[in-house]
């Protein structure tokens, strides 16, 4: 009798927080927008900043915890004719802790991803268009604002750190630092 009632214990325990949880807004979509600088060897062939783009789909899995899956496109945003432009797109996975205070959310997280990038121009007087996959992640916080009963609207930083792209002339980090503006809808 005594295993019973502490596996019901247990379990409630277990149970009743997840359907208070369940009472709030659990998923969010986000649409980000806002600047990308790079850095590494793609910064010596005078790329230096650049567009950045993301979609992002996130879960809640506590008021402190979501996780976003997510994809974009990145480029240096500036169209040159030949001159050296780099472009690509990420594909995300990321971890958020969040503090939620009225109407505010502070957050901080990281997470992992595949970067393709294709670089086009000239580095050191030969020219190439090439193309490469990396792995990549990232560590980021920022802030989010409730705008509406369901809307959001935040400002995130973002550093991305990838391995060595090989675009043939050039080998380097596909990485840099990120500012977006965020908006967003829970539903």
């Amino acid at each position: 009798m005594k295993s019973l009632m502490f596996s019901v214990t247990l379990s409630l325990l277990f149970v009743l927080p997840f359907s208070v949880w369940g009472q709030e807004k659990k998923n969010y979509v986000l649409l980000k927008g806002g600047l990308f600088t790079f850095s590494g060897a793609v910064r010596e062939a005078t790329i230096d900043m650049g567009f950045n783009a993301e979609v992002a789909l996130g879960h809640y899995y506590s008021p402190h915890v979501a996780v976003e899956i997510g994809t974009g496109y990145f480029h240096d945003g500036v169209n040159k004719g030949y001159g050296n432009e780099i472009k690509g797109m990420p594909f995300i996975v990321t971890a958020k802790a969040l503090y939620p205070i009225k109407g505010f959310e502070l957050f901080a997280g990281g997470g992992l991803g595949l970067y393709l990038a294709e670089f086009h121009g000239q580095y050191r007087g030969i020219v190439a268009e090439e193309s490469d996959a990396v792995f990549g992640g990232h560590i980021q916080a920022g802030v989010n604002a409730d705008v509406a009963r369901n809307f959001f609207v935040g400002l995130e930083g973002k550093y991305v750190f990838t391995g060595k792209a090989d675009f043939k002339i050039l080998e380097s980090r596909v990485g840099g630092h990120t500012v977006t503006v965020d908006f967003g809808y829970r539903f």
